[in-house]
Parts: structure tokens; C-alpha cells; sequence
């Protein structure tokens, strides 16, 4: 890296899954002249699997969504990486018990009932948003109102039922998520949860060595190398288009192609310095349109299980006449359920203000505070023990990250704002797309989604070898 100029025929930012996606694919079709550079200590980008004990932590994605129809099912398949075991472990779903306000535990019939009506709202939906302009959250308040059966306390299960479908979009608020965005997101028949039996690090292993394995030169890699920059209106001496990715290092990388990965967090807050010359007004209205938030995991580690055998973890009632303040975070708190292969782990699920709130502490007072919340909220009915260990994600305060995943905002069904405008290539004169997107974001039906991102990266890879053998 001492040449100012290196010279390479595509330039692929961000080493995340739809980075590395579309370098496998670019290699297996005998592109190899590619960089791939990335702003972290490590490749993975959302997906993030941390060792601990016998087993792993996902601090990322967590489990493949569906299986007919999703490559990364398909891949995990061919790794024999397919945990057997089905398990709603984590879920916040299943053998968990609710907790009502004033700390008296729901009677499991209720809840139970709760469940079945949800499910039947959740299967009407399409009709009903087909021919609606309603948020998420509007509709279910309207559609619950005419059945609710238990009254105050229906009101509360439908108050944590929207902070779970939080963190399933990604949203601050279900009043945030426009309808279409339920509509347009497809999901993969089977399983859901799918888990993993040693974790998300196992494919991201596949696809990195499996670039090398292809013939990608050594070297070709590039960690800890922020982007400052894409130049895209370049051209040489034969009238061909060049870009120049420009690093924060202050080398320059001159490409034929670019294929940009990072974000759409990372594009809300960089986009308009980072391209040169700007982006055009389709692609700027996608980025401010569409909606991404924080979805953020905390890990409570206990030198013992102190809940009885069967139950599957804790979801927490609020009071409906007192909004969550920013500084008393873990009010926010959707629950804390038992981990994935962790018996003595759980996890808590926090998304939204509270969630951007809550990362401003340090590990320790996060845990202290935990601890605190929960004896508060269960301490009439289980005696809690001391921490072992706190550890919490915190994707909204990593700079190169910013975020969870996205979604259909209310703001970009009134621009009309879509992926397909987001994925759009910046093209030269000639009509060659010389940068390219990809990442979860771009996809129009599997945004928020791993197999998304995958097929982000190979949709851009195909785009680039059409235009490479034109």
C-alpha cells in the first residue's frame, strides 16, 4: 500500500456479507483482478459471532429465516452447519413468562389467547393493507380495538406486541413501518429460526475462503480502511470511465467498477460528501426515504440458572401513561430470554431511543443496571444472583455500521421511495455502470435479511460481468 494509485478493475467497499458475495461470485466467474476494503478489524460487517464458553454468542444475525428458497440455508446445508433441533430460544417467543407492570406474573392462558388473536390479525393483514395507506402500528390498534377481550391488559400485551415487532423491523416505532413494507418483505417457507450449530462465523468463513480458493490474490483484502470517497466521473485517455476510491489512509484505489456495500445508515450520513460527482435526486430521496433503526442485544451472564426448568425467558408489560425516558433506558427493555446453546445466558432485547440510549453506558453499569431492573420487576418471585459478566452490542455508536437493518418507512411510501431506486447503478455516458450497490437495503423483498444481502451482492456481480463482456 505505498504505490499512491492502485490500479484494479473492481473495487469492492465494505467486506460484509454482500461484499463478500459478490467478490465470491466475481472470482468464481474468473474476475480476479479485485480489492476489497473494509473500514472494520474484521469482515462480517452486521454479522458478528462471538466465542464464549462451549458454545457462541451472536452479536449480529442470528438465525437464517426460512429455508425454501434461501441460499444461505442452502449454503449452511452444504456446510452441515443446519442445527436439527428446532428451538424458539431467544425469540422472545414460546415458554416465556409475561410480567404485568406491578411485577404479578400472566396467567399463560391469557397470553396464550393473546397469541392466537395476533396470529389471526397477522393473517388478515395483506388484505386489509393492501387497500391501506396505515403504518403497521395503526392498523393492529385499529384491528385489536374491536377484539380486544381483557382490556387494560390486553392494551399492554398490544404495547409490547409493537416493541416486538420492533425488533423484527428494525424500527423505532411500529407507527414508523408502513404497511407496504409487510407487504413487499417475502418470506422463505419453513422455519423461520433457523439456528446455527457453531454459529453465523461459519459462513462468513465459507465466503471468505472461498475467494481465496478461487485465485484471489493475496493481499487483495484490505482491513481498517475507511472509504473517505468515490470519484465516479473519471475518464482515461480512450474516452473509457474510471472511478477513484479515495481512503481515509490517503491512498487512492483507481477501479473500473465499484460495487458500495456499506449501510443505508452509513448512506443517511455520508452519502452526500462521499460521492463525487453527487448522487442523483431518485437515489438521495431512497436513502432519506427508507427507514433503518437500532435493534441491540445485552448479555447477562449468572453463575447459575435462577429461573425454574421450562421457562424460556421474561417479556415486560409497561405501564401505558408513562413514556420510556431516555434515561431510564431499560424501561424499554422488550425482555430477557434464555440463550440459544447459553443455559446460563440471557438475552435482552432493547431497540429504538432506548436502545441508542442505553449504548452510552459503559458494559458495567449496563450490567449493574440490568441486574437492578430485574429484581425490581421479579424479585417477589426469584431470587437473583450476582453478575458473572455483561457484554452488549451496540450498532447504532459503530461508525461504519449506524444501524440494524431496514425498512419501508411511512416517509417512503409517501415519496414513493424504494430499494429498487437505492440499488440503482451510477452510470457512465456510455451506460456502464461504474458503481454499484448492494447490502440488505437494496433488495426489494428480502431487505433485513442475510440471504438478502447475499443475493445483493451477486445481483452486482452479474450487473458488472454483463458489462465486462458487452
Amino acid at each position: 500500500m505505498t504505490d499512491p494509485m492502485y490500479h484494479v478493475k473492481v473495487c469492492i467497499v465494505g467486506a460484509g456479507v454482500a461484499g463478500l458475495a459478490a467478490g465470491n461470485k466475481l472470482i468464481k466467474h474468473g474476475i480476479k483482478d479485485i480489492l476489497i476494503v473494509e473500514a472494520q478489524d474484521r469482515i462480517g460487517g452486521r454479522v458478528h459471532t462471538v466465542e464464549h464458553g462451549p458454545h457462541v454468542l451472536e452479536f449480529g444475525a442470528h438465525w437464517i429465516h426460512g429455508e425454501d428458497g434461501n441460499v444461505v440455508y442452502e449454503i449452511a446445508t452444504e456446510l452441515d452447519q443446519v442445527e436439527d433441533e428446532a428451538s424458539l430460544l431467544q425469540t422472545g417467543v414460546g415458554h416465556t413468562t409475561f410480567v404485568k407492570p406491578n411485577g404479578d406474573l400472566i396467567d399463560r392462558s391469557d397470553v396464550d389467547k393473546f397469541e392466537i388473536v395476533m396470529a389471526r390479525l397477522n393473517e388478515q393483514s395483506e388484505e386489509y393493507l393492501k387497500s391501506s395507506h396505515q403504518s403497521v402500528g395503526d392498523y393492529f390498534h385499529t384491528e385489536f380495538e374491536k377484539v380486544n377481550e381483557w382490556g387494560l391488559l390486553g392494551k399492554e400485551l398490544l404495547e409490547w406486541y409493537g416493541r416486538f415487532q420492533n425488533c423484527i423491523d428494525g424500527s423505532d416505532t411500529w407507527f414508523q413501518t408502513a404497511g407496504r413494507s409487510h407487504l413487499e418483505y417475502k418470506e422463505c417457507e419453513g422455519n423461520p429460526v433457523v439456528n446455527w450449530k457453531s454459529g453465523y462465523k461459519n459462513f462468513l468463513q465459507h465466503l471468505d475462503v472461498s475467494m481465496y480458493m478461487e485465485g484471489l490474490p493475496s493481499g487483495c483484502k484490505w482491513l481498517n480502511c475507511p472509504v473517505s470517497s468515490v470519484e465516479w466521473n473519471h475518464k482515461s485517455s480512450l474516452g473509457k470511465s474510471y472511478c477513484i476510491v479515495k481512503l481515509e489512509s490517503g491512498q487512492e484505489v483507481r477501479a473500473n467498477y465499484v460495487i458500495y456495500t456499506p449501510s443505508l445508515a452509513v448512506l443517511k450520513k455520508t452519502a452526500h460528501k462521499t460521492f463525487s460527482p453527487p448522487l442523483p435526486a431518485d437515489k438521495v430521496a431512497s436513502i432519506a426515504g427508507l427507514g433503518i433503526g437500532v435493534v441491540d442485544k445485552i448479555f447477562l451472564g449468572f453463575p447459575y440458572a435462577w429461573w425454574e426448568e421450562g421457562c424460556e425467558g421474561f417479556s415486560f408489560l409497561n405501564p401505558l401513561d408513562k413514556q420510556v425516558e431516555e434515561s431510564e433506558w431499560e424501561n424499554g427493555l422488550l425482555g430477557f430470554y434464555e440463550c440459544f446453546k447459553q443455559p446460563l445466558v440471557l438475552c435482552g432485547w432493547i431497540t429504538g431511543p432506548a436502545a441508542r440510549a442505553m449504548e452510552q453506558c459503559s458494559r458495567e453499569e449496563v450490567g449493574q443496571r440490568c441486574l437492578a431492573y430485574l429484581r425490581k420487576r421479579l424479585g417477589a418471585h426469584y431470587k437473583i444472583p450476582d453478575l458473572v459478566w455483561c457484554d452488549r452490542t451496540a450498532w447504532h455508536s459503530n461508525v461504519y455500521v449506524q444501524g440494524s437493518y431496514s425498512f419501508i418507512s411511512m416517509k417512503a411510501a409517501e415519496m414513493g421511495a424504494s430499494a429498487l431506486d437505492l440499488q440503482a447503478p451510477l452510470m457512465d455516458d456510455q451506460g456502464d455502470p461504474v458503481v454499484c450497490f448492494a447490502g440488505e437495503a437494496t433488495h426489494s423483498s428480502y431487505f433485513s435479511t442475510v440471504h438478502g444481502a447475499v443475493e445483493s451482492g451477486w445481483r452486482e456481480a452479474d450487473r458488472i460481468m454483463t458489462a465486462i463482456l458487452r
